[in-house]
């Protein structure tokens, strides 16, 4: 008799009764066949089953077409790069080095984490070549916020091997196609999640990038909604990682502060030298994240430290290149403007004391004002941003803005509010006298920054212009500076920046901006929307006025009839409202549909001016 096979294989006999074999004890064959005297011979292998197949016609079609993109993603990496910027692979700075110049290599890092950006198109209609591009940012754009700086040897080769997240965003930002500002958006976010999210990254390469994007990428406008303060929060949140706001407190108490483990040569580590790239970025990140907090107010301005002070001087002492002085001015003012606002905030829903508020920060700013640098006293930048903070700081000791149902309207404001008011309009009026002589052409190198000036003037304008208080004299406004032609002066510099007038209407960025800017003088020469006063006649005002530091103030008013008859207020103008865009004509998610009606476009296509 042949022996047993395996635990847990019958033998033949057995297998084919399909009964229970068990072994003899002297492991002679199995105890059924020794009774029945039958030849006990052990199974050869175990019976293989026949698999069976459940996969419907549209799985197998799914597993085919996921297929085909699986080799579609391994072909576009598998590239070779180009100046073109075809996807590639890239290695991310675990430190942050600072970029290098023609006479200074870049310091590398000793560890680096590897990934792959997503796929998506990198050329435009607009930017033949990447080195283009990234000259025209750095000559002609860089200066509306220069939190950033690119030695003039840089090649953009360069840049996309040092910073390629930089070096995306920069190329997302100079074509002036919506649809690609799209796909753009789409890859921006995507490498965004991939890197903080999933891997967990915080670098300066990412810092600058989240900077770039968020000042000059309109994503506000394409996508109707205010996404960039998602962008901003994110930026904070790795200057928070990178501890370039503050160092470690002495007192930390994490337990790798223990030691290093079983490491014999683990040594504590000193104080991090700050780059000068470090510097700019965290203070760009202030300023950036405390104006947009201003206009969105769907978000904290990052807090202001002892280390961004220290940064802010050594900056301002020892600049680079003109555009560190001119950052050093843009964050003094814009810290100015905040510190205001956190003194409201203060008082809660209780108004502050409006002449004890004003005297010191017009002090402050008058003193910031004295200390510019005389090649950026005459700067438009440097000049807009002043009176930017003028207003705000008015603003915020008084606001004309009126709530509904809120206040007696009837009841006088008080020759305090009065005379913050007027302030108020004065620097309007000083800020659309900068932006008067700005070219048209400004307008497409615009950061998010002075679109908020625009905003906040024009805004407030109307307001002033339609304040129902019995004690303001809108004819006043009217004749100091007039809101319609404020707007027709805009919408003749937006007029310019359309190519081809007359023919199709383009797909770029900014004819939709000529578009917006016709609906909006659209609405306001509705009719009974404003009515301009009898100019003729002298007003009360103009006799009662006094004189403060050189300035017309009108601190008082015993107005007669009004001539110029305020709308409602909660119809004044809501640029961040989708809501109140949809009244223009423009539908929710598409930047362009809808508004050829509101701006005057003919049915056809063709753009008529």
């Amino acid at each position: 008799m042949d022996g047993r096979g395996p635990y847990g294989l019958a033998c033949q006999n057995c297998a084919k009764g399909k009964v229970k074999c068990i072994a003899m004890p002297d492991g002679d064959g199995c105890q059924r066949c020794h009774r029945l005297k039958k030849p006990c011979h052990p199974s050869h292998g175990v019976r293989k089953r026949e698999s069976q197949h459940f996969q419907s016609p549209l799985i197998e079609e799914m597993d085919a077409k996921l297929d085909s993109v699986l080799s579609l993603l391994q072909s576009v990496y598998l590239q070779p790069s180009s100046p073109n910027g075809q996807a590639q692979q890239y290695k991310r700075k675990a430190s942050t080095p600072e970029l290098s110049s023609p006479t200074q290599p870049a310091r590398t890092s000793v560890s680096e984490s590897t990934y792959i950006l997503p796929p998506g198109p990198l050329t435009s209609p607009d930017i033949v070549d990447a080195e283009g591009a990234l000259n025209r940012f750095r000559e002609e754009v860089l200066r509306f916020c220069p939190f950033l700086y690119l030695p003039p040897g840089l090649t953009a080769r360069q840049l996309q091997q040092e910073r390629p997240f930089l070096f995306e965003t920069i190329l997302s930002v100079m074509t002036r196609s919506v649809q690609e500002k799209m796909n753009w958006s789409k890859r921006i976010k995507s490498t965004i999640a991939h890197s903080m999210v999933m891997e967990n990254e915080s670098n300066i390469d990412l810092l600058l990038g989240l900077l770039v994007y968020a000042c000059w990428s309109q994503d506000h406008y394409l996508k109707r909604m205010p996404t960039l303060t998602r962008i901003v929060e994110l930026a904070v949140s790795v200057v928070m990682d990178l501890n370039l706001n503050k160092p470690p407190p002495p007192d930390a108490h994490r337990l790798t502060e223990l030691g290093g483990g079983n490491d014999p040569n683990w040594t504590r580590k000193g104080p991090k030298i700050r780059t000068a790239e470090e510097k700019r970025a965290v203070l760009g990140c202030f300023f950036v994240s405390s104006i947009i907090s201003s206009y969105f107010y769907q978000m904290d301005a990052m807090r202001w430290t002892l280390q961004m002070e220290e940064d802010l001087g050594s900056l301002a002492a020892s600049p680079e290149w003109p555009g560190d002085a001119a950052l050093a001015v843009h964050v003094r003012l814009q810290l100015l403007a905040e510190n205001a606002r956190k003194l409201r905030d203060e008082h809660g829903t209780k108004p502050v004391h409006i002449p004890f508020f004003l005297k010191s920060f017009r002090f402050e700013l008058e003193a910031i004002r004295n200390s510019i640098p005389p090649d950026l006293q005459k700067d438009d930048t440097i000049l807009s941003q002043l009176h930017y903070v003028e207003l705000s700081i008015h603003e915020t000791a008084f606001t004309a803005n009126v709530i509904p149902h809120s206040i007696n309207t009837n009841n006088p404001i008080g020759p305090d509010a009065v005379d913050c008011m007027w302030h108020s309009l004065l620097a309007i009026k000083s800020w659309d006298t900068i932006y008067r002589r700005m070219p048209p052409d400004d307008h497409t190198r615009w950061s998010i920054i002075q679109w908020i000036h625009l905003s906040r003037a024009v805004v407030t304008l109307y307001r002033l212009s339609t304040h129902p208080a019995p004690d303001w004299n809108r004819d006043a406004v009217y004749k100091t500076l007039n809101i319609v032609d404020v707007f027709t002066h805009i919408r003749a510099s937006f007029d310019q920046l359309v190519p081809n007038p007359g023919g199709p209407f383009p797909n770029d960025f900014w004819a939709h901006g000529w578009l917006l800017g016709r609906a909006i003088a659209t609405w306001l020469h509705a009719p009974g929307r404003l009515h301009p006063p009898n100019t003729d006649e002298p007003t009360a005002w103009a006799q009662t006025s006094s004189s403060h530091n050189g300035e017309q103030v009108l601190p008082t008013w015993n107005p007669p009839a009004p001539a110029l008859q305020p709308q409602p207020i909660q119809e004044s103008l809501q640029f961040t409202n989708p809501a109140w865009m949809d009244g223009l004509g423009l539908p929710p998610g598409d930047p362009t549909g809808g508004m050829h009606q509101a701006a005057g476009l003919h049915p056809t296509g063709q753009m008529h001016f």
